[in-house]
């Protein structure tokens, strides 16, 4: 349908393919975090846990206590306990739960397991108290929650099951096991349309605590958080024009201001992030078509998608690459050319193209992040122009400041 220019698209995989391998490569050199690590036997042991163990946590990590050792497995039945170095905080457990699958099609009839699966896990701890909440996920994906009493520990129930006319019902025995443990609480808490799910249940248990006159010792945050940062881009740009009825160029440089908006999981062995940029541009340029000169005039709003992957090494240095896609909405374009005609645009699609980048955290405090970035960008000046290009390269500054939830 269009006239696309296959040495562009040449070009465009090209550099991008380069971009993608050189900064996969960068990445893979830390694959571990800090944590402290306490043995049965009453040892503690500060080291590194490799990030692969981390994914869906069950009855073994693996473990080093210096760069340049060679990971080593520890059983669940061998540690205690474990906290990674954002908080989270994992026990070894001996528990009972039901194993049993909740796919659709899998279902029994039957309101309880008729088998429970017992074993020595890790459980995460999600709020510690008199009553404190664990939780776990299967390797079926499957998460269990668990409520501990001292040493003693059960799982909060909820179970699908088929009925005598195989319509399927839940066993939500959680909400009476949850009301019969807040017993010493005068207030009801915990109502039949309780959600079994993460932040609901760390909610009751925190309103539980307040209700008995404790501070939670532990309170989890939301696993994924919005952090909005304001960000300043120096870019240079050319622009190449290939029209059936002309050729010229185009080249511009300066500043951009813009938001960024990052959606991103606390979990520190989750690396995915969605990165987002909204930026206004006022673009002006001197354009050349052999010896005759014009000027162009252009104000659009620039929106950055960038998948981005985070990553830290062991001394806390923090660093990223993304690689996305960019667009624009023109709100005007004025060119004047060659002295005499003047062609007006308003509200059409821009520059369309792809963006890699790769930066580091500067500063990276409590209240504040300040990351630099070195980006480029590659694409068609005009959304439905694929016979002309541009090509620019930029360094980002971004500050984003931290607020307590």
């Amino acid at each position: 349908m269009f006239n696309c220019n296959i040495n562009i698209m040449k070009h465009c995989v090209l550099f991008f393919s380069i971009i993608f391998l050189s900064l996969v490569s960068f990445a893979q050199k830390t694959r571990h975090q800090p944590a402290k690590v306490l043995l049965q036997n009453g040892d503690s042991l500060n080291g590194f846990i490799s990030n692969a163990s981390l994914g869906r946590v069950h009855n073994t990590i693996k473990f080093k206590q210096t760069e340049n050792e060679d990971f080593k497995t520890l059983k669940a039945e061998e540690v205690s306990g474990f906290a990674l170095a954002d908080g989270d905080v994992y026990e070894s457990r001996k528990v009972k739960y039901d194993g049993e699958s909740q796919l659709t099609g899998k279902l029994t009839v039957y309101k309880e397991p008729q088998q429970w699966t017992e074993e020595t896990i890790f459980v995460r701890l999600l709020a510690k108290g008199p009553v404190s909440l664990f939780d776990f996920e299967d390797g079926n994906g499957r998460n269990h929650f668990f409520l501990s009493k001292g040493a003693d520990i059960v799982e909060l129930l909820n179970r699908e099951f088929y009925s005598e006319q195989m319509q399927t019902r839940t066993n939500k025995k959680y909400i009476g096991q949850l009301r019969s443990a807040f017993l010493d609480c005068s207030n009801s808490l915990v109502n039949d349309n309780l959600r079994y799910e993460r932040n609901a249940l760390v909610s009751i248990f925190n309103q539980y605590y307040v209700c008995i006159g404790v501070k939670p010792a532990t309170k989890r945050k939301s696993e994924n958080t919005l952090r909005v940062g304001l960000s300043v881009d120096y870019y240079a740009e050319k622009r190449d024009y290939n029209n059936s009825s002309m050729k010229y160029e185009e080249s511009d440089q300066g500043f951009t201001p813009g938001v960024s908006f990052e959606i991103r999981s606390t979990k520190p062995y989750k690396k995915f992030s969605l990165y987002n940029e909204l930026r206004y541009r006022q673009y002006e340029s001197p354009g050349e078509n052999g010896a005759s000169a014009y000027v162009a005039h252009e104000s659009s709003l620039e929106l950055l998608a960038l998948p981005r992957f985070n990553y830290h090494t062991q001394k806390q240095l923090k660093y990223f690459w993304n690689a996305g896609l960019t667009f624009s909405y023109v709100f005007s374009r004025t060119s004047e050319l060659f002295g005499a005609e003047t062609v007006e645009e308003k509200g059409v699609f821009g520059a369309v193209g792809l963006v890699a980048g790769a930066g580091v955290y500067v500063l990276s405090k409590k209240k504040i992040d300040l990351s630099l970035e070195c980006r480029g960008k590659y694409g068609c000046p005009d959304a439905f122009n694929f016979s002309s290009s541009f090509s620019s390269i930029g360094l980002v500054v971004n500050v984003v400041p931290k607020f307590k939830g």
